[in-house]
This record gives C-alpha cells, structure tokens and sequence, in this order.
C-alpha cells in the first residue's frame, strides 16, 4: 500500500514576487458570491453565496493540492487562502464579489460546497434563501457515444437556480 504521508508534510505555497495576478484591493467579507445575476450569468439564476470562515480549510487543502497550467488562475488559487484567512463569522455587512480567477477556481466546486453545507442559496424568484436544491436533470439523449442533458437545480419551490446544457462525448477505442 502506497503511503500518502509525504502530503501532509507540504509547505504553503506562495504567489512569487514577479506575480502577473492582481490581488483584490478590498478586505474579504465572511461571503463570497460565487455566482448569480450580479456577475451577468447565464446558467445561473440564483445567488450562490459561500461561507467564507466553514470553508476555510477546503481553501487551503485546495490550494496545496490543485495545481492549473493557467497561470493567473493558480496565483488565484494559491491567494485565496491568505485573502481570506482573518475572517470571522461577524465579517457579514456586505458580500464580496470575487474577480474572474477566483470564480475559475471555485465556482466548478459549487455543488460540492451545497452538499458541504458552505453555501447560502438566493432565490431571486421566492425573494428567500433556500435550504435544499432539488436537481432536476432532464432530457437526457443519448446518440451513440454523445450524451446529452439539461441540468437543472430548483428551489423548494420550484424555481430555477441553475440551468446548464451538459454533453459528454465517450471516445471509444476499437478492439
């Protein structure tokens, strides 16, 4: 069995000093919104807020454990655990909005942050939060190697918080 042990040992990674990325100017809130209609998003309808200080630690593990070829997107992600490191629960009179990269970095992880209880969910439609989404996947087709669907979260109810097309394309190798 392979020991994993070696992983615990890292050191923080640092953003070096001849850094491309422009670090956010203002203070991290105990919020963040990873999306919603304040960033012009298409699939998503409702705010998806992110509970800064419960996912805290995800930050770091992340930080250390991920590494992206797109340069501006790592300094992101190596960034965000020191941004937000000094928060507290209190940090909650306004919500931040986060710049391109870090919604690059932790926006794909969305409904793992539902599932982690990190988030706070906005329905623009109930005027409420809501506690649970319902997934709605649907129209499913499926031609050959392509797969095809709509996915969909709802609110209690009923109203759309996140409408996406998915499409999966298997390549096949032949015998």
């Amino acid at each position: 069995m392979f020991n994993f042990n070696f992983l615990k040992k890292r050191k923080a990674v640092e953003i070096s000093p001849t850094s491309q990325y422009k670090k956010p100017e203002i203070k991290c809130s105990n919020f963040i919104l990873l999306s919603g209609p304040a960033y012009g998003d298409k699939t998503f309808l409702g705010s998806f807020l992110l509970d800064v200080s419960l996912s805290k630690v995800w930050m770091m593990e992340h930080s250390n454990a991920v590494f992206s070829s797109a340069k501006l997107e790592q300094e992101a992600r190596i960034f965000l655990p020191t941004w937000c490191s000094n928060v507290t629960k209190d940090d909650d009179a306004y919500v931040t909005l986060i710049d391109i990269q870090m919604r690059h970095v932790l926006v794909p992880y969305t409904y793992d942050f539902y599932l982690k209880d990190f988030l706070k969910i906005y329905c623009h439609q109930c005027h409420s939060y809501c506690d649970k989404i319902l997934d709605n996947s649907s129209d499913v087709v499926s031609d050959g190697n392509n797969r095809s669907w709509i996915e969909e979260w709802h609110c209690s109810n009923g109203h759309v918080l996140h409408r996406k097309s998915q499409e999966l394309r298997l390549l096949l190798r032949k015998k």
